[in-house]
């Protein structure tokens, strides 16, 4: 597998602050990545040092195959981001906004054209940008990180601030990104919820240090789910768990366990319940949901 970013051991401090603490980080090519974490677990910083703006205490980054220590043009030439709110010209149209970069960078007009539609901002490329809505800015700040054709972009909290509407818009936006211009994303949340939509693989970090990395089917699974009963005496139930080697927990009329067994074991556990007398109303194993996954990972006192 190719990676279009690759750290190792990154770490900076600011004075006895660790912000971030020695993350080797992996991002697929042609993925839409997650970077998940709190606010104030060191997302921006570690952007900020895959983007070149701070110098690393110590580690190295690789982007787009090129070291950034010592080749930071190659490594950061197909590179767009967008780190904290975006500025526009507001007594600019969403036209000039792009042809002004354009001609920046060097790139012609017919790429603006075609960037005003992928994001999705043809319709109201001649309208100043102030009469724009948050979501059309940030779809046309995304539009203007995309000229030049980047083969990485990084987003840092893309809807952060927008309204459902403008959420709906730069999410479908960010998620085909990969398909229609073989452009890497990685973008950076504190909301999981978000970042489930889009992306397809995440790392998570908090007080400086990756405590996950890898596909978000994954993350759910290292909670484990849990095997839920509904039974009419959830004492003597609770007894038939833990006979079976379970651990379980009583809620009310409900007993429930940590559990990865498949059909057949949770049938004879059925059956155990059943055969001791046992009325069972509700039985089902369920997943975790990530945001609790997430929660958990990240609260005072877990592993964060």
């Amino acid at each position: 597998m190719n990676f279009s970013i690759e750290t190792s051991g990154l770490s900076k401090r600011y004075g006895s602050v660790r912000a971030v603490d020695g993350i080797d980080l992996q991002v697929p090519e042609g993925s839409v990545f997650g970077f998940l974490g709190p606010n104030g677990s060191g997302k921006t910083t570690t952007l900020r040092m895959l983007l070149g703006l701070i110098r690393p205490n110590r580690g190295r980054v690789r982007v787009n195959g090129a070291d950034l220590g010592s080749n930071r043009y190659a490594a950061l030439g197909k590179v767009g981001a967008i780190v904290e709110q975006p500025a526009l010209y507001p007594t600019l149209t969403g036209r000039q906004t792009l042809r002004m970069h354009a001609t920046l960078i060097g790139r012609g007009r017919d790429e603006v054209e075609e960037i005003l539609a992928l994001v999705g901002l043809t319709h109201a490329a001649n309208r100043k940008s102030k009469g724009y809505s948050l979501g059309m800015r940030q779809r046309l700040a995304i539009g203007r990180a995309l000229l030049g054709k980047p083969q990485l972009l990084i987003l840092d909290e893309p809807t952060n601030g927008l309204d459902p509407s403008g959420i709906a818009e730069v999410r479908e936006l960010i998620k085909s990104l990969p398909e229609r211009t073989g452009t890497t994303v990685l973008l950076s949340s504190h909301l999981l919820s978000e970042v489930e939509q889009m992306a397809d693989t995440c790392a998570l970090i908090n007080k400086g240090k990756l405590l996950f990395q890898g596909p978000l089917e994954e993350l759910k699974a290292s909670a484990g789910a849990f095997l839920i009963a509904e039974v009419d005496d959830p004492t003597r139930a609770a007894e038939v768990f833990t006979n079976s080697g379970l651990e379980p927990n009583i809620r009310g009329s409900f007993v429930e366990a940590r559990c990865d067994w498949d059909k057949k074991g949770r049938a004879a556990l059925l059956a155990a319940l059943v055969g001791a007398g046992i009325e069972v109303s509700y039985f089902e194993l369920k997943q975790p949901q990530l945001e609790n996954v997430f929660l958990e990972l990240t609260k005072p006192g877990g592993e964060g």
